[in-house]
């Protein structure tokens, strides 16, 4: 199977940014210009602004399949973790938030979790035995079942060929 790198939608970035404009001019006309909850609504849509600005602009991969494993840029701690090999990965399996199916889980297994979990900054670790990371189609031009079944297929070959 050949490496696969999944790029960020501008579209589905273009989108966010929009969003974010249109809470910025909102907290702009409803909260009047001297009061201290104006300058921390426009401060956080300004940073908020910001981010997406330089997010839209940003064109490297937020997901890499390869023989070795998988490297993911979706969430903070993915990407302070690095590359996770499949021969780690003990078990992936889609996530329900209110019924509605919406994301996948990668999970290790308690020895393996603590040797990643040494990669992440102390914030940003969880109290969790094993590692979990979470994947979502949100920043990519993929469907979740279309991304679910590449993932699986990547994990069942290359888990037992190396």
């Amino acid at each position: 199977m050949k490496p696969i790198e999944l790029l960020p939608s501008l579209r589905k970035r273009l989108i966010l940014l929009s969003l974010v404009i249109a809470f910025g001019i909102a907290v702009t006309v409803i909260a009047p210009f001297l009061s201290s909850s104006f300058t921390l609504f426009f401060g956080l849509a300004l940073a908020a602004f910001c981010y997406c600005v330089v997010r839209l602009f940003n064109r490297e991969p937020v997901l890499m399949l390869s023989e070795a494993g998988i490297f993911s840029k979706m969430t903070i701690n993915a990407g302070k973790i690095g590359l996770i090999y499949w021969s780690d990965i003990t078990e992936i399996r889609e996530t329900k938030r209110f019924w509605v199916i919406n994301g996948i889980e990668l999970h290790t297994g308690e020895e393996v979790a603590e040797r990643y979990n040494s990669r992440i900054n102390g914030k940003y670790r969880s109290g969790r035995k094993t590692l979990l990371i979470y994947l979502s189609n949100d920043e990519i031009n993929m469907t979740h079942k279309e991304l679910f079944v590449l993932v699986n297929r990547y994990w069942d070959h290359y888990r037992i060929n190396n």
